[in-house]
């Protein structure tokens, strides 16, 4: 038989297991994405969740969103690289 502590740490786990097969079932139009950040990031992106009081998640989804709908900050980059760089981003 198993002892009490062993039954309780099986039922957490099956409990997790469940509720996340639940939350996969309801989101069917999320899907996750996993991709490597500088540490410098994300303590950035740490500080901006915890000072808006939002999560990561929500933190990126937001500038996402917000650069998707007004290009600003992407295409201020770019128009930047061409003036250092040249028209074939090259230092030629």
């Amino acid at each position: 038989m198993f002892i009490r502590d062993t039954k309780e740490l099986y039922s957490k786990d099956a409990r997790k297991i469940w509720n996340q097969r639940l939350r996969r079932e309801k989101a069917t139009d999320e899907k996750q994405c996993n991709f490597v950040l500088p540490l410098k990031t994300i303590s950035k992106l740490d500080r901006l969740a915890k000072k808006h009081h939002l999560t990561r998640t929500e933190i990126i989804e937001l500038i996402i969103n917000g650069e998707a709908e007004k290009e600003t900050y992407i295409r201020e980059r770019l128009s930047r690289r061409l003036l250092l760089l040249g028209p074939r981003g090259s230092t030629e």
